[in-house]
């Protein structure tokens, strides 16, 4: 099978024409893709940098790819901030999975994350993660607590019981476009949401993401007191008009994380519909974690509503 298949994204023209819309609206801003070789696959990266500061990883969703992250990334770009990262996951966007493999599980792709990590940069970034790109992101930290410095969870995955799971799971494979998109984005404007219709409805059909979704991670889910060690290092920001993570999910993280859990009326895909408030939570994980005052001038511009009008709003996906 060629490469070109072999994605989550192949043959979704919607999905494509968004991603590259906002790359061309990023270039000018000094935003370049390049890839990343590790263990004979091409990760396909978004990168660009910020006045000064840490590095940041930013981690999509199941479904998704890093051009859910051009909202923040337009705020990152004149943060104190060094460089940003936005990957597009394996067999998402155009990292495709090459002939012959099978779509990582989970637990291989924490292994595939800190190689490509590797090769992007040698400093302990930030990551930031959305959903899956969330639960990835604080299941790393918890494996390679010495390769980054923190993690930044965004309606993260992996906080629920397995029966939970199960019931996400079947929503991605039985779940209609419509349903699916009030669940992921109800909290978009209206004409974000009919482009996300379309984008959704193309992404639930492809068998790449059934196989992922149908992969047991049940062993990966959150266990009382794992976070324990490493509060200081983590944040979460979730929604309540999220209605693909299931509530049981914000009681765990509250018991584990307290006043470093945020409560927003957001839904599940926060970077895309309020990019201003993960800025915020970034900066505030940043102080949390340097135990310093957080500033206005770390965060984005000094004029946050001054982005253009045709800065694309995406739609996310778990």
């Amino acid at each position: 099978m060629s490469h070109a298949g072999r994605s989550v994204h192949h043959g979704n023209p919607l999905s494509h024409l968004v991603t590259v819309g906002g790359e061309w609206i990023l270039r000018p801003l000094g935003f370049r893709r390049r890839r990343v070789h590790f263990q004979g696959i091409d990760m396909e990266v978004l990168e660009g940098c910020g006045r000064g500061g840490p590095d940041v990883v930013l981690l999509h969703g199941l479904g998704d790819r890093n051009s859910t992250w051009h909202r923040v990334m337009w705020r990152l770009r004149l943060g104190h901030w060094g460089r940003i990262f936005a990957p597009d996951l394996v067999g998402f966007g155009r990292t495709f999975l090459p002939s012959g493999r099978a779509m990582p599980t989970l637990d291989e792709g924490l292994g595939l994350l800190n190689g490509f990590l590797g090769g992007l940069t040698d400093e302990k970034p930030l990551i930031v993660g959305n959903s899956l790109g969330a639960w990835l992101g604080w299941r790393y930290l918890l494996r390679y607590p010495e390769s980054i410095s923190g993690c930044l969870m965004l309606a993260p995955g992996g906080f629920m019981q397995p029966d939970e799971l199960s019931g996400v799971v079947e929503r991605f494979l039985s779940g209609g476009q419509e349903e699916m998109t009030r669940a992921i984005i109800g909290d978009a404007r209206p004409e974000v949401r009919f482009f996300a219709r379309r984008i959704i409805g193309n992404m639930l059909q492809s068998p790449m993401l059934k196989l992922v979704v149908r992969q047991d991670s049940k062993h990966l889910l959150y266990q009382d007191g794992e976070l324990a060690p490493f509060v200081q290092r983590l944040r979460c920001l979730w929604g309540t008009l999220d209605t693909l993570m299931p509530e049981s999910g914000r009681h765990a993280l509250l018991r584990e994380l307290g006043d470093h859990l945020v409560v927003e009326e957001v839904g599940h895909a926060p970077q895309q519909t309020r990019p201003d408030l993960v800025v915020r939570e970034m900066v505030r994980l940043l102080s949390q974690i340097t135990q310093t005052e957080p500033s206005a001038r770390d965060g984005e511009r000094a004029h946050p509503h001054a982005e253009p009008k045709d800065v694309p709003e995406q739609q996310s996906r778990a």
